[in-house]
């Protein structure tokens, strides 16, 4: 398998990378080839195919930390096909914003917009337990939630129940180093997989919503130059006439 080591912040994948056609899948002759996260050194393939005639190519990458401590690596990956013209308009939209915050914010709102699948791949880099993940859910997601639902009662009360769904599944899953989780945004789904095996899908706008935006905001990420890089490629994907091009 072709590796390419990157740091997050300088992840530029070449165009050619993201013109493979969406509804090709892999096959067991193909060579996929993988960018390494910068810290953890664990790779990530540039695309993978989600479903038959799905595949999401890979923006950027990044690390989880606790006290310094690697928990794990994660991609971010979108249907470049539908991503594409959306984050080319708010990238056009951003650019004529009166001030800064407000072009981050119409970025923000885009990287975060359920028309397009998205997915999040981590690979864990230590073990932890379940209660720990759960409590993590509580302690990230919970606020998120509560924020995106203030003046909406229904909504919010609606959204942690899903929450707490997520939280039960993850409660009794220990994850040990190496194990890979995918989150799979699709409309308004949130599809959890842990080592190839689906622990449930979760229906709910709000929790796919700040599962991603602990990841795709600008303000706190869980890695900033992850979401620098992420901002950079899904640019290169908007407007692919000024990718670099493969020596």
């Amino acid at each position: 398998m072709k590796t390419i080591l990157i740091s997050s912040l300088a992840l530029m994948l070449p165009a050619n990378l993201w013109a493979q056609d969406s509804s090709q899948e892999a096959t067991a002759q193909e060579e996929v080839p993988t960018v390494l996260e910068a810290e953890t050194e664990i790779p990530f393939p540039v695309y993978i195919d989600i479903a038959k005639g799905e595949r999401q190519h890979l923006v950027g990458t990044g690390v989880r930390e606790k006290f310094w401590i690697d928990v794990y690596g994660f991609g971010v990956y979108v249907d470049k096909s539908s991503a594409a013209p959306i984050m080319r308009a708010a990238f056009e939209k951003a650019s004529a914003a009166e001030d800064d915050d407000a072009a981050i914010a119409i970025i923000d709102a885009a990287l975060l917009n359920n028309a397009f699948n998205k997915t999040m791949r981590w690979v864990m880099a230590r073990d932890v337990e379940g209660e720990d993940i759960a409590e993590a859910f509580d302690d990230s997601l919970g606020p998120d939630i509560n924020k995106l639902y203030a003046k909406d009662e229904k909504n919010l009360a609606i959204s942690l129940k899903a929450m707490a769904q997520l939280r039960a599944w993850f409660e009794v899953t220990n994850l040990v180093e190496g194990d890979e989780l995918l989150f799979i945004w699709k409309g308004n789904e949130l599809d959890s997989i842990v080592n190839g095996k689906s622990l449930g899908v979760i229906d709910n706008y709000g929790v796919c919503y700040a599962m991603f935006h602990l990841f795709l905001n600008e303000d706190d990420p869980i890695d900033d130059d992850a979401y620098e890089a992420t901002i950079a490629a899904l640019k290169l994907m908007a407007y692919p006439e000024r990718a670099f091009k493969e020596e």
